[in-house]
């Protein structure tokens, strides 16, 4: 959907709650201290979208794996691209060498899409070490592409005996059931491990085809604050203690849900708000991708604590950043033709990975 002509504003503001959760939360700002259930919101978004996609192309008998990920390719990796090549060359004169050398692991891991496996592995999220790794977010990046590699092949086979929405639910409880049960032994691989967000991404996918739009506007309008107040909620008393993702996840990615379901009219509106929120939720990827190691840099300089203009300093810059990534990388990459380029889309994932393995073996890490 690269033609914003056919987004919906009321899911581009969704991103943008999303997106802003997350960095008011990396930026430490007390309140927002279950901030890192925006992941949650974009998961939920991605079923969505992703299973109404490839539901409509499989219907008509017109899906291609190859399209489908060439485009995956040429939505995600031009922006994320520019933002490892510029946290790479500020790493190497900012990172000790001892840092910097866990910094080319992780760098190998988001390009190949497994630093949420590598990360499990080195680190708790939550843990205060990780404000030295600047690419920590990139896990949301790599299990969302763990989705798309399994996705369409779970929609095809459903397909073939009619069950879609029978297997969604299927897989979604059994996901939830297995993320509470294994939050016991291990809270950190519940975090980061795909098979323990199906059940998010299940949700979004479950009301793909579904709409309630058609209700009444006062229903609606009740809705509408009933799931912005679940959301609020949830990111206002929820946090890094909490027990998630599980059960405590539902209020949020419900409330998304339902959000996506009404398609209310304030939020698809032109109005004021709708155009600030939609703005900020289309460059959302970008921003989300910058946040980070913005923050983790800047810390580096001036020290762990963030003061209110610092932070309010961030956001904006975030912000500024996400906007021009979107207007100069996003938005023209996005119009690349597929059938003439799609596999340049393939080749550019080995060559950066052989640019990270160069990265990892290069004498500066030795």
């Amino acid at each position: 959907m690269s033609n914003t002509s056919f987004r919906r504003s009321d899911i581009d503001i969704l991103r943008a709650i999303a997106v802003l959760s997350v960095i008011l939360f990396h930026f430490d700002v007390d309140w927002m201290a279950g901030g890192f259930l925006g992941v949650d919101i974009f998961f939920v978004i991605s079923g969505y979208l992703i299973t109404s996609h490839i539901n409509k192309q499989i219907a008509d008998n017109s899906f291609s794996f190859k399209s489908f990920y060439a485009r995956r390719i040429r939505r995600l990796a031009p922006a994320l691209i520019v933002v490892l090549v510029v946290t790479s060359s500020i790493s190497l004169f900012l990172l000790p060498k001892t840092l910097l050398n866990d910094y080319s692991h992780s760098l190998l891991a988001t390009i190949l899409y497994y630093s949420n496996i590598y990360f499990w592995s080195v680190a708790d999220y939550f843990d205060t070490a990780s404000t030295l790794k600047p690419l920590l977010h990139t896990w949301s990046l790599s299990v969302e592409e763990q989705f798309y590699f399994v996705w369409p092949i779970f929609l095809i086979l459903v397909a073939r005996f009619n069950v879609f929405r029978s297997a969604v639910v299927l897989v979604s409880i059994i996901s939830i059931i297995a993320a509470e049960l294994v939050f016991k032994v291990s809270a950190n691989t519940t975090f980061y491990m795909f098979p323990f967000r199906i059940f998010e991404f299940g949700i979004g996918a479950y009301i793909s085809g579904k709409s309630l739009s058609g209700l009444k506007q006062k229903n609606k309008s009740i809705i509408l604050i009933g799931s912005l107040l679940l959301i609020l909620l949830s990111v206002l008393l929820m946090d890094e203690n909490s027990r998630m993702p599980g059960i405590l996840s539902l209020p949020v990615c419900i409330g998304s849900a339902l959000i996506i379901l009404i398609s209310h009219s304030t939020l698809n509106g032109q109005n004021l708000f709708s155009r600030i929120f939609g703005r900020i939720g289309l460059s959302s990827y970008s921003g989300y991708l910058v946040h980070w190691p913005l923050v983790v840099f800047y810390k580096m300089e001036t020290g762990p604590t963030l003061s209110s203009l610092e932070v309010i300093s961030l956001v904006i810059i975030t912000l500024v950043l996400a906007e021009f990534s979107y207007r100069f990388i996003e938005k023209p990459t996005s119009i690349i033709q597929l059938n003439q380029h799609i596999n340049k889309f393939y080749l550019s994932i080995p060559i950066f990975a052989m640019l990270a393995l160069f990265f990892i073996i290069s004498p500066c890490c030795l």
